[in-house]
């Protein structure tokens, strides 16, 4: 499997979109204030991470604890909401989350 660039790859921060691919909750809990601070306001953060599908057939994800619960539970209290999920690909779903209006204009005067 490829190893995928850590950090922003182009252009300069804020960014409209980030993707961010993650496989353990604790790497989520750690770099989740970052990565919401690399998008503007209106701006939307994909957090990823591999179905459960993939996790059997892939052994370095066998040990993935993510889920869409665990993205909601670390993001919610932030002043993030989901509002899309997808499926990425046959082995990465997706959850994206945005500031929530009430938040934004705060954001706003910040950048």
């Amino acid at each position: 499997m490829p190893v995928l660039p850590v950090g922003p790859t182009g252009g300069r921060a804020p960014y409209d979109v980030v993707l961010a691919f993650v496989t353990m909750a604790a790497d989520l809990r750690a770099s989740i204030a970052e990565w919401s601070s690399l998008i503007t306001p209106d701006g939307g953060l994909w957090i990823c991470w591999p179905k459960k599908t993939a996790r059997k057939l892939v052994p370095a994800f066998s040990e993935c604890d993510m889920t869409e619960d665990v993205v909601r539970e670390v993001v919610l209290p932030m002043g993030l909401v989901d509002n899309k999920v997808c499926a990425v690909d046959e082995v990465w779903s997706g959850l994206r989350v945005v500031w929530r209006v009430e938040h934004r204009a705060a954001r706003r005067s910040a950048v």
